[in-house]
């Protein structure tokens, strides 16, 4: 069962939250917010602008429900920009989904930039869902937690340990930027474990 970074949220601020066995087909376009990112760190802000443009063109995006994604995925990248405009690191986009194992667990680690500087590498992930408050740093360490786990798996070893510093939690709709300490997103781990298996369970 591969753990979503949705389910993760749901099991961290609600303890009564339980992982659904099966899942309905619904409509979504966090993919083509996610792509408008990487476009934006390789290309530039107007290829990033055209591209969730001409991806939310089609009949499906205009009215109900698919209106309402589309206008939220342009505002997310709206934000997004924002926020990042001002960051000279290097940054490099991330073109696949990441797990790490935990037992019969497999649990998101997704990152959507990996940024660079001095010879240590920062994750940074966007959080578009609209939780109507901020998250608690204690919330954030657990969200953290796989993602750093991740990144460590992919960059580390051998000649090369401690390299991986932090894991920043974008939240797009309050326009909110959060860095995670690698130490605190490392000390969250255990009890997030504990949070998973609880919404994984019957």
């Amino acid at each position: 069962m591969r753990i979503s970074p949705g389910d993760i949220r749901n099991a961290i601020v609600n303890p009564s939250y339980r992982i659904p066995k099966t899942r309905p087909e619904m409509k979504s376009a966090d993919s083509v917010f996610r792509k408008a990112i990487r476009l934006y760190h390789t290309r530039g802000v107007e290829e990033a602008m055209h591209y969730i443009e001409s991806a939310l063109a089609g009949e499906a995006w205009q009215a109900g429900r698919g209106a309402t994604l589309a206008k939220n995925a342009r505002q997310d990248l709206d934000a997004y920009i924002d926020l990042a405009a001002p960051d000279r690191r290097v940054a490099a986009t991330v073109g696949k989904k990441q797990s790490v194992h935990v037992g019969e667990l497999s649990v998101a680690a997704d990152v959507d930039v990996v940024l660079a500087a001095d010879g240590t590498y920062v994750g940074r992930m966007a959080i578009t869902a609209n939780l109507g408050r901020r998250l608690r740093a204690d919330e954030l360490a657990l969200i953290a937690a796989a993602p750093l786990r991740g990144l460590i798996e992919d960059f580390e070893g051998g000649l090369f340990d401690d390299i991986v510093q932090a894991i920043e939690v974008w939240e797009l709709r309050l326009a909110a930027a959060s860095v995670v300490a690698r130490s605190d997103a490392e000390a969250a781990w255990p009890s997030l474990v504990e949070h998973l298996r609880r919404a994984a369970s019957s």
